[in-house]
């Protein structure tokens, strides 16, 4: 499983600038949550209505310190990562990282 990212500002694939709009994660809790940078939990878990997590529920949530999400939305230079930070449980910091192609997926 994972969750799914959604940082604040637009991000686009270091090498040729492709818009990256789709980001998953596997540091978090890995229940189809949604984050959003500068929230501190999620405001949104995938699935049926009748297997999702109340609102207040999902509000006991945190990410960790440092965490990784990747895109594959650059269909040429995939997957893109990138670092963030989350020091009190908010995320507040993404940094994309230099494409470096995998000889395997990590993420699958």
């Amino acid at each position: 499983m994972f969750d799914y990212y959604r940082p604040k500002e637009a991000r686009f694939c270091p090498t040729c600038g492709q818009p990256l709009v789709e980001w998953q994660g596997k540091d978090g809790p890995r229940a189809l949550f949604t984050w959003e940078e500068g929230i501190a939990y999620p405001t949104d878990q995938g699935g049926d209505d009748d297997v999702k997590l109340l609102a207040e529920d999902r509000m006991k949530y945190r990410l960790p310190t440092r965490f990784l999400i990747y895109s594959y939305d650059c269909e040429n230079h995939h997957p893109i990562d990138a670092e963030c930070e989350a020091p009190d449980g908010t995320w507040c910091k993404t940094k994309i990282m230099p494409f470096e192609p995998r000889k395997s997926s990590t993420y699958t």
